[in-house]
């Protein structure tokens, strides 16, 4: 007992010691860093030296005003406002209590939000089958229950639909779907009407798509497919005949003279025309393609499924051309890039680099050539971006993925047809499409400017 009282006594007297050399210590160093700190603000002894330090001084002074002038005026006095704001919360954020009371208000503004969008809920709501049916007439009761609220149809609300309501636009969009609800696009067979639509809108949005003033029919804007059916007059056998003949039958002999006719001009569009099938091994990667002539699209459910399957491509053609795994592909895009893509992500288990956007709210091409890497499949950008309206560089963005060897995605799905439209009417737009070299893939949404009914959209591919 007495050999562990003095054990302990001599460990105490150990640690007093030590703490008190480790006090002396920082004592002295906090000494020396002082007296240095007072050797720099005490004034020089040689006049030339204090003028010399006046004027270094008054250099970096006019440095920081210049910046600051030059710096205010580029973002404008909001810009101004939102960065003192910012900075102003940034740092009350760290005040003890702070913090809380600014997640509270952020937590009670969206529960407002959510009350007044969705309300306190509907009594009335069905949550099973009926006991018993109900008449047409009680149905076509309930539905117009269910339509557009009077704030909608005025004009006060946004509701993501871009054409006038109850107008003509409206009488034939009613009169589309009375005739066709009854139809099937995976039996191209029967509801040929149905597959005919398909393939015009997209050969439509296509031709939108190659740079040109006016939105010109594909067939007489690019010349490799003039150069197609050339090819095949010469062969003897006609565009239409020819693609019938490779198909391997022109349809039933008992086909109508009406059904033969539409058959034949399904078939002569550029984008339904077959193709031969080249064994993958023998086939060679081409992300970039060259020239127009192999631009092809899937007709989609609307921007969400057109993003979706762009990025769907690149992972593939990453896996199977460039030898990037799954794990280690990413995608670089700006944080103004459209939600679409961080779900497309997500379900591919792609990583994504989100960049800052930069004072004028577009995607900076410096940072995205240093964002990118050996896994990187390709760049995402926007034409126009959904909650800014603007246009990324996509001229400087191209030079930078076919430098990179990376594909470049140009979502114009908000930005669809009406971009087109504006250069065709002859207003200067930034350049955005597959005329832009490096432009890979596009998303473009036909049920916005498109007037389409909702959901209607189409993937761009640049080649197949």
């Amino acid at each position: 007992m007495t050999q562990t009282r003095q054990n302990y006594c001599w460990t105490a007297s150990a640690r007093k010691m030590s703490d008190s050399s480790s006090r002396t210590a920082t004592n002295s160093v906090l000494s020396n860093i002082s007296s240095a700190a007072r050797s720099l603000l005490d004034a020089p002894a040689s006049e030339k030296l204090r003028q010399a330090e006046h004027l270094v001084l008054l250099g970096v002074a006019a440095g920081v005003a210049t910046y600051a002038v030059i710096k205010a005026v580029k973002l404008g006095p909001q810009g101004v406002l939102k960065g003192i704001v910012g900075y102003v919360m940034s740092v009350a954020s760290v005040v003890p209590g702070v913090r809380g009371a600014i997640d509270s208000q952020i937590e009670n503004s969206l529960n407002g939000v959510e009350k007044e969008v969705l309300g306190n809920g509907d009594d009335e709501t069905a949550l099973t089958l009926p006991s018993s049916s109900r008449t047409h007439d009680e149905v076509i009761e309930l539905i117009q229950k269910y339509g557009v609220s009077d704030s909608f149809s005025e004009g006060k609300s946004l509701g993501g639909i871009y054409y006038e309501l109850q107008g003509d636009m409206s009488k034939t969009h009613s009169a589309l779907w009375s005739t066709f609800s009854e139809t099937n696009a995976l039996f191209p067979g029967l509801f040929r009407g149905v597959r005919r639509m398909e393939s015009e809108v997209l050969s439509m949005v296509l031709s939108m798509l190659v740079g040109g003033s006016r939105m010109a029919p594909l067939l007489d804007s690019l010349p490799a497919a003039k150069g197609t059916h050339e090819e095949e007059a010469a062969t003897g056998g006609g565009g239409k005949a020819t693609a019938s003949a490779a198909s391997g039958s022109a349809g039933p002999a008992s086909m109508s003279s009406k059904a033969r006719e539409q058959d034949e001009a399904i078939r002569s569009l550029p984008w339904v025309r077959p193709r031969p099938i080249v064994p993958f091994a023998e086939q060679k990667p081409a992300l970039h393609g060259e020239g127009l002539s192999e631009l092809c699209g899937i007709v989609t459910s609307g921007g969400t499924e057109s993003i979706a399957l762009a990025v769907r491509g690149y992972q593939v053609e990453g896996e199977l051309e460039r030898g990037i795994a799954r794990s280690d592909a990413n995608i670089v895009c700006s944080q103004a890039a459209h939600a679409a893509l961080d779900k497309a992500c997500h379900f591919y288990g792609i990583q994504l680099r989100k960049i800052p956007v930069n004072s004028e709210m577009k995607l900076c091409p410096k940072k995205v050539d240093a964002a990118i890497d050996r896994n990187t499949l390709c760049v995402f950008a926007s034409a126009v971006s959904f909650p800014h309206g603007v246009a990324d560089d996509m001229e400087a963005l191209g030079e930078v993925a076919m430098r990179r060897g990376v594909g470049l995605h140009s979502d114009n799905c908000l930005g669809g047809v009406l971009l087109s439209s504006m250069r065709g009417a002859g207003i200067e737009v930034p350049p955005f499409d597959f005329a832009v070299p490096g432009v890979t893939t596009m998303s473009v949404d036909v049920h916005k400017y498109g007037n389409a009914s909702k959901g209607v959209s189409v993937v761009a591919y640049r080649n197949r």
